[in-house]
């Protein structure tokens, strides 16, 4: 399906801030890193809550979240195409930029799908995720994420990191009694981070 809106720009003369979306950062420590989550809040449950643990206080992070009683699949913009302007600037100004993305789990419940154009990067938290005991898959998926347009590869080199967690796997991590999962998955990911920096 289609999104109903091209860009911020299209979808803000529609939607009002405070009322169907809100929009989260937190300026990070002295890294040059960034965790987002452009399709954040109800519009893919979990992912927020997900991006905001791996940024903990070290990290920038940025969320655009969905906050309306229903239809919040309607606020997402395509990652190639979401241009907010909060999440642009800070993204810029990031040496490493991971984005945290849902997708529909389509008969796999478990499996993290990595993209982006800092093929290093992907591969390393491929690589400590599958040591943490998560199940990853680099290539052989639709969510590839190489567009250079695509908000996770706006950063000051060109290049990011895009995860597509499955909504299982997004309740389990983000459900009451999981903190350990939840902490393994993001120690896992900012140790990749920190190897980049």
């Amino acid at each position: 399906m289609a999104d109903e809106f091209r860009n911020f720009k299209h979808l803000s003369g529609v939607m009002s801030n405070g009322v169907d979306f809100k929009i989260i950062r937190r300026i990070g420590g002295p890294n040059t890193a960034v965790v987002i989550a452009p399709h954040g809040g109800k519009i893919e449950p979990g992912s927020s809550e997900i991006a905001d643990r791996i940024a903990d206080n070290d990290f920038g992070f940025y969320s655009f979240e969905g906050m309306r009683s229903s239809g919040n699949g309607r606020l997402h913009i395509t990652s190639s195409h979401f241009d907010e302007p909060i999440a642009v600037a800070m993204v810029r100004r990031a040496k490493v930029v991971v984005a945290i993305h849902g997708r529909k789990d389509d008969g796999d419940r478990a499996t993290v799908y990595l993209g982006g154009l800092h093929a290093d990067l992907s591969e390393a938290i491929g690589r400590k995720l599958e040591g943490a005991g998560f199940c990853t898959r680099l290539n052989g998926h639709k969510f590839s994420g190489t567009d250079p347009a695509n908000i996770c590869n706006r950063s000051n080199n060109g290049m990011g990191a895009q995860l597509e967690i499955p909504a299982t796997l997004r309740r389990v991590l983000t459900q009451c009694g999981k903190e350990a999962d939840l902490a393994a998955f993001s120690c896992a990911i900012r140790a990749a981070v920190n190897e980049h920096l």
